[in-house]
């Protein structure tokens, strides 16, 4: 077998390890495998919460920002569609993958400094 076949079997069989190794873990230490469902951590199209968006194949995308545009990701039909939001229209800002207040970006930020 060539070096690169041997990397590339090694690297699938780790991976696969891992993954196995995660979910027996859970089993034994919560006594429920653990079952990853596609589907949007925010509901849908909501750009005032951040979210986190699976598709039907396991691919995952989050909400982000671009200046003030939110880029919005929602779960429809199986896939992960991105929707782009202009934060100024609701006299907002983008943050963190969402939009908000000023006042409320300046609350993140304090707590974010508190917590390191």
């Amino acid at each position: 077998m060539e070096n690169n076949a041997k990397w590339a079997f090694f690297m699938i069989a780790l991976v696969a390890g891992v993954a196995l190794g995660l979910s027996v873990n859970n089993t034994i230490m919560t006594g429920q495998a653990t079952r990853i469902t596609p589907g949007d951590s925010d509901g849908g199209l909501d750009p005032f919460e951040a979210g986190v968006c699976m598709d039907k194949f396991g691919k995952m995308s989050i909400d982000f920002c671009s200046g003030n545009f939110m880029h919005e990701v929602a779960f429809i039909e199986g896939e992960c569609k991105e929707s782009l939001y202009d934060c100024t229209a609701y006299e907002m800002v983008c943050f963190q993958g969402e939009c908000m207040t000023n006042e409320e970006m300046e609350e993140t930020v304090r707590t974010m400094a508190m917590i390191k």
